[in-house]
């Protein structure tokens, strides 16, 4: 996003800046805003480019960025034993995640009473627990710093650009459904959420229309105001968060299926406005 105002209100008052970037990496084009102090690109397992975990920083002050090189070089080095069973385990989820093992993975948690989302979410998670920062502060081991480079000196835009092409094609044919950030001037559709009324009542239609779109996210939430703060509450937040759900569009998906959730849009768009115009009729009477 830009940061220009907030880059110049942070320089005025002698405030550290940090970009947080963690899902925006396109490539090596990019590599911060010129007004940040510090930017951060993820390379976690479900980011663009995983290397299944690791980090990079871009850090604009010369001092600040030896003093964090000499915090980070007394952390423990996470162990290639470590990274070979993270790499194992997303290799499972990724077959999980296919179209035969994901319908079987659907229909068990539902004979078990269990959200399929709530599991997914669960397994693909970096870190989690009490020991979240003690997992953090580690230094990446051989294996992933190899990945990792990979990923950066042979990064292949072309899925970003599949991925950006299907997202706007999408927005031409779902019309005017209502979805956060489309006004934003640069968008590579990480995630492509939309607003509904009845989210839940979307995800169904949509599961019916054979998509799985989701409302789950453990990391992604309002920060509530303090108790002694309530002026400094965040409603459109809220708001966006109680109505939002993320629809599956991705690089893998074909035209036709774009064409066809765009269609399924419309039907709900449609019986949720029939819908309302029931229950206000009825109130009438």
């Amino acid at each position: 996003m830009p940061l220009d105002d907030a880059g110049a209100f942070a320089s005025a008052r002698g405030l550290l800046l940090i970009e947080d970037v963690a899902q925006s990496f396109t490539g090596l084009e990019y590599r911060g805003h010129q007004a940040s102090d510090v930017s951060l690109f993820s390379f976690g397992p479900i980011k663009t480019g995983s290397a299944l975990g690791g980090a990079t920083l871009r850090v604009r002050d010369a001092a600040l960025r030896e003093r964090m090189r000499s915090l980070h070089a007394g952390y423990p080095v996470q162990g290639r034993r470590a990274f070979l069973e993270r790499t194992l385990r997303f290799i499972a989820v990724r077959f999980a995640l296919t179209r035969g093992p994901f319908t079987a993975v659907c229909l068990a948690c539902r004979a078990a009473g269990r959200s399929h989302d709530d599991l997914i979410n669960h397994s693909v998670r970096g870190f989690s627990g009490p020991d979240f920062v003690a997992n953090i502060r580690r230094r990446p081991s051989v294996p992933l710093l190899a990945l990792l480079r990979r990923r950066l000196t042979r990064f292949d835009g072309h899925r970003v650009r599949r991925r950006v092409e299907l997202a706007r094609h999408l927005v031409r044919h779902a019309g005017e459904f209502p979805r956060p950030a489309r006004s934003a001037s640069v968008h590579s559709y990480w995630t492509f959420p939309v607003l509904s009324d009845d989210p839940d009542g979307l995800v169904r239609h949509l599961a019916r229309r054979g998509f799985d779109a989701t409302r789950g996210s453990w990391s992604l939430y309002p920060v509530p105001a303090a108790g002694a703060r309530p002026e400094i509450a965040a409603p459109e937040a809220l708001e966006t968060m109680r109505r939002i759900v993320y629809l599956p569009v991705y690089a893998g998906v074909s035209e036709r299926e774009i064409e066809r959730l765009a269609t399924a849009l419309a039907e709900f768009g449609g019986d949720a406005a029939a819908a309302a115009m029931r229950t206000d009729e009825a109130a009438s009477a």
